[in-house]
Parts: structure tokens; sequence; C-alpha cells
């Protein structure tokens, strides 16, 4: 073969050859800039989710507050032993709700705190006898559920939590709150 016609071929070869490599790196990096596009996108949907749900749950959190703020003096002294009063049904479906509404919360921590007082705020019977004790009990509790979730929302750590809440989680601890069973686990002091 002539020296013409052989560098031609080594020529035209080496062209292939420099194309496919420039092909396949052009290829493998649309790939990888589509993946960090798509793993991106799911972060901002889900931080768009997450933040959906806290303003769902801020807004169910006012509520409570409203229905605890408008209880009349007969309502606030009545005996824990009445379960016929309105407000009791339509607190514990807001605490529901606002549970429903941190499950959607991709931060682990504020979910695990705004579950946490969600429990406390339901074991509003143990504060004691009276409706009022046990209002004020809840609205300790959706105080805190509102200071984590706007913590959340300006993407600030979570506060500490208040020593009020310590004690409430510390008198809860003795009763059995699942619904419908506020039963002490322990003698009363």
């Amino acid at each position: 073969m002539e020296a013409e016609t052989m560098a031609g071929l080594f020529g035209f070869g080496g062209a292939i050859l420099g194309a496919l490599i420039g092909g396949g790196t052009s290829l493998l990096s649309v790939k990888l800039t589509l993946s960090h596009q798509r793993a991106l996108a799911r972060e901002d949907r889900l931080r768009e989710l997450g933040e959906v749900a806290a303003e769902t749950a801020l807004s169910h959190c006012d509520q409570i507050l409203d229905l605890c703020s408008s209880l009349t003096g007969r309502e606030l002294n009545a005996s824990m032993e009445r379960y016929d009063l309105p407000w009791v049904a339509a607190t514990s479906d807001h605490l529901a709700s606002i549970a429903m509404s941190a499950r959607r919360i991709p931060n682990r921590s504020v979910y695990d705190r705004v579950m946490m007082l969600v429990r406390l705020g339901g074991a509003w019977r143990c504060a004691g006898n009276r409706y009022l004790l046990g209002t004020i009990f809840m609205a300790d509790a959706v105080f805190e559920i509102i200071e984590a979730l706007t913590a959340y929302l300006r993407d600030d750590a979570l506060p500490q939590l208040p020593d009020v809440i310590e004690e409430h989680r510390s008198k809860a601890a003795a009763y059995d709150y699942r619904p419908g069973t506020m039963r002490p686990l322990l003698p009363p002091d």
C-alpha cells in the first residue's frame, strides 16, 4: 500500500475515533446535567410541598387558638367529665389535621417536633380537672407548633423548647392519652 493511502486511512480512523469519543462525552455530560436538574427539581418540589403543608398546619393552629379564646366562663369552668362541648371535637379534628400536614414536611426534625407537640396538645386533659387548665395546656403546645413551623418557613434552626413544655411533657407522661382513654397511668400527686 502506498504511504498516502495509509496516511489517509489513519486520518480517517482517527477522525471517527475522535467523533465517537466526543459524542460519547457529550451524551454523558447531557445525562449528568439532566439527572442533576431532576434532583434539584425534586428538592424544590419537596420544599414547595413542605411550605404548603406548614401553611396549612399554621391555619389549623390559628383555628385552635381562636376556639380556645372564644370559650365562655361556663365552658372553661366545666368539669373534664363533660365530653359534649363542641370545641372538644373541633380541637381534636384540628390537631389531626396538623398531624396530617406535618407528614408532608420533608425536614425530619421539624416533623418530629411538630408531632411531639401534637401528641402533647392531645394530652390536654391531663392538665387538671377544669377545661381552663386544659386550654392553657393546649395553647402552649400550639404556640410551640407555630414557632417550629415558622422557623421551618424562614429556614431557621428550630427554637429550643421552653421549660413550660418540658413540664407539660412530664405531666402528660403519667397519663395514657390515646383518644378516649384519658386515665392516669400513675396516681396524680
